[in-house]
């Protein structure tokens, strides 16, 4: 729509009066569709399928979570087994390709040059083919809170669309294993094991960044935000890396909110919290910290 429509060869060219990119619902109004499940189901319902509103309608409010993920990924027919590629297909004219990069940031490369490495492409070509991805909103690229995108050299990449990121973490590599009629047995073996931490980060840590960006459009926080994100980088106290799951400040005020994001099945204890308290000296220069 945009380079057909809107370009500048179009007849509609600067004739728009308004536009909108129509996105994927954020959890909140994902878990709106499905009143049938818990709220764990439901943010692991998110985690594995996105907010995507056509996919999200194919899950059987009759089956569990296990067997929905089974059905929708995990068999031929399944709705989502081919979805991703297909997706592909229609908007890329070089799918294997990109195929290789998703596989490759799904599985845990998310700097430029191990992506490059992991296809077996150069940088420059790479970068090429990463800018596409990242125009479709199927990669985005995140920077620690406070650099200058523009400047930053600690940027990483990572797959937006969480069906997405999902299929090409777990599908991809298991086709065979589907196409042979086991992939129910694949699914138990590979995915829901080790589903808690998949579910953790950092599709948990986004929810209680929307839950926060949601308070905040609400003035429902301590002082108003003008900026939120995540923090990673090197303790110089420890020398270790440190990373604080939300942020969130407005520099005028010289206000400042961290926090942490715990998926798990017990209370968060005081050490936890007074770890978070002791991390605010990373992000120095504010007088109000919360």
């Amino acid at each position: 729509m945009e380079d057909e429509v809107l370009g500048h060869k179009s007849p509609l060219f600067g004739r728009r009066t308004a536009q909108l990119r129509l996105e994927g619902f954020d959890y909140y109004d994902a878990a709106k569709m499905l009143p049938f499940a818990s709220n764990e189901e439901r943010i692991n319902y998110y985690a594995c399928i996105g907010g995507t509103p056509h996919y999200l309608a194919h899950i059987d409010s009759e089956l569990s979570f296990v067997d929905n993920i089974k059905h929708l990924y995990f068999q031929p027919l399944g709705y989502l087994y081919d979805e991703p590629v297909m997706l592909l297909r229609q908007e890329l004219r070089e799918p294997a390709l990109y195929n290789s990069i998703l596989a490759a940031i799904a599985t845990g490369s998310s700097r430029l040059n191990e992506i490059s490495t992991k296809i077996g492409e150069d940088t420059a070509k790479t970068i090429k083919y990463i800018k596409t991805l990242t125009d479709l909103k199927i990669l985005c690229k995140a920077h620690p809170f406070g650099d200058n995108p523009e400047r930053s050299r600690k940027g990483i990449y990572a797959i937006s669309d969480y069906c997405f990121r999902f299929w090409y973490k777990y599908v991809f590599l298991s086709k065979t294993a589907i196409e042979s009629g086991v992939g129910a047995q694949a699914a138990d073996g590979i995915v829901f094991p080790g589903l808690p931490a998949y579910v953790g980060k950092p599709a948990f840590e986004d929810v209680c960044r929307q839950y926060v960006m949601r308070k905040n459009r609400a003035n429902a926080l301590p002082f108003v935000a003008t900026e939120l994100g995540l923090w990673w980088g090197s303790d110089p106290d420890s020398r270790t890396r440190a990373d604080i799951d939300i942020v969130a400040d407005n520099k005028h005020e010289s206000k400042l909110l961290i926090g942490e994001c715990k998926w798990k099945n017990e209370y968060t204890g005081i050490t936890d919290i007074q770890e978070l308290t002791s991390m605010s000296h990373l992000l120095p220069g504010y007088d109000d910290i919360n």
